[in-house]
């Protein structure tokens, strides 16, 4: 990896991206001058040189410039990895040598996730997530009736540069997401096999600092898919024709990747997985000895 080149990491909801940013991300790529800058919504997004692309913008217009603050922040020297929810495309505004990574992951079980996530984050100042709630509104009917555009084929639009808009989008999207991965993206990532994930990554950008990690953001005892109504999987699966494609495709580059790799990968996940497992057992006893009553 160059020193120069700048990551980017295209974060698709649910798909783990948050456990990637908040460890392993953050403790590769941040300078050690600590600083905040870059304002926008109301909330500073450049930190000690990562950029925190804010979730609350999307362009409706596919002609519509990014807002002027974040192509200010992208385009500065002193940035070292770019994560958020954004769209392919974002490239083209950073000055320095750029890449992209992401994961994907099986897209039932991505909607299943998304679903049982907004039922237990609601937020009671956000009218979708307590309408979920309020209303206890289950997964099929998410699924059928809602328009959020998290639920259709979100994968396939934001790897291939696609704001929202139509509610359904063609083959042409899915074959310019493809191209996209093929010949943007470093290391495409699988939620399914994460720790096979994270030593591509630390492989093919030589990171040398600690990946261990606990998952971020995971909603326990959530049903599986192989227990849910045949309705809802169908519904599912109707929303999210590319992306289930795409998923294939991008389980074959994954393949590919680790195919390429020497005789020791195999070891270096095992001893990984071991590590890491004798690390979140420390952290669940730390954590239950910290909540025993005085």
């Amino acid at each position: 990896m160059s020193a120069d080149q700048i990551i980017l990491f295209l974060h698709i909801p649910k798909t783990g991206g948050t456990t990637l940013r908040k460890t392993c991300i953050y403790r590769n790529y941040h300078s050690a001058e600590r600083y905040g800058a870059e304002t926008y919504l109301a909330k500073k997004r450049l930190h000690r040189g990562i950029y925190y692309y804010p979730v609350g913008f999307y362009n409706k217009d596919p002609e519509l410039a990014i807002p002027e603050p974040v192509s200010r922040a992208l385009g500065r020297h002193d940035i070292r990895a770019v994560t958020g929810h954004f769209c392919f495309g974002i490239h083209q505004y950073v000055v320095k040598p750029s890449t992209y990574i992401t994961l994907l992951r099986n897209p039932v079980d991505r909607i299943i996730s998304l679903y049982h996530h907004l039922r237990r984050w609601a937020n009671p100042d956000q009218a979708l997530h307590a309408k979920i709630v309020k209303e206890n509104i289950f997964l099929d009917e998410f699924v059928k009736k809602f328009s959020l555009r998290e639920l259709s084929n979100d994968q396939t639009r934001r790897i291939a540069g696609l704001e929202p808009g139509q509610r359904r989008y063609s083959k042409t999207a899915l074959n310019t997401a493809k191209d996209n991965l093929h010949e943007h993206f470093s290391v495409i990532g699988l939620t399914e096999r994460f720790d096979e994930t994270l030593i591509l990554l630390k492989r093919r950008f030589g990171w040398t600092e600690d990946l261990r990690y606990h998952p971020k953001h995971v909603t326990r005892n959530r049903p599986s898919a192989n227990i849910l109504p045949n309705s809802s999987i169908a519904a599912i699966m109707e929303r999210n024709e590319l992306d289930i494609e795409l998923y294939e495709f991008a389980k074959e580059l994954f393949d590919e990747a680790i195919s390429s790799q020497d005789a020791g990968f195999h070891n270096e996940v095992e001893e990984f997985k071991s590590m890491n497992a004798r690390y979140t057992s420390g952290l669940r006893h730390t954590r239950a000895v910290e909540s025993e009553p005085n």
